[in-house]
């Protein structure tokens, strides 16, 4: 192949993967309630459920932070901000086959505005 095809296929492909996000993500959404949940027994840390005011991704609108993972802890900080706040949040779900209610978070973040 020349340069100049090897070149034009380098800068498709990456622009192509610009646009594509890594895990489903979800529009701009408000908390609206967030609920703290002890675990019965000692292996597990327990859960927090977060309602948002739609149903953005897994037609629910409740999903889960499970405490036993690194970063849940953050995440349940960004949600506790962003209610108290008024601010709008972005959901990142971790890909399963199915969808549920509850559907555990992978990541939260704050939109700016």
């Amino acid at each position: 192949m020349n340069f100049c095809v090897k070149y034009a296929l380098f800068f498709c492909a990456l622009a192509f993967s610009i646009g594509v996000k890594a895990e489903p993500t979800s529009g701009n959404v408000s908390i609206k309630e967030i609920r703290a949940y002890a675990a019965s027994g000692t292996t597990t840390s327990g859960v927090v459920y977060v309602q948002v005011d739609s149903k953005p991704l897994c037609d629910t609108d409740w999903f889960r932070i499970d405490l036993r993972y690194s970063g849940a802890k953050e995440m349940h900080s960004v949600a506790l901000a962003a209610l108290a706040s008024g601010k709008k949040v972005k959901l990142e779900i971790k890909p399963k086959a199915s969808c549920e209610w509850g559907h555990e978070l992978q990541s939260i973040y704050i939109v700016a505005g």
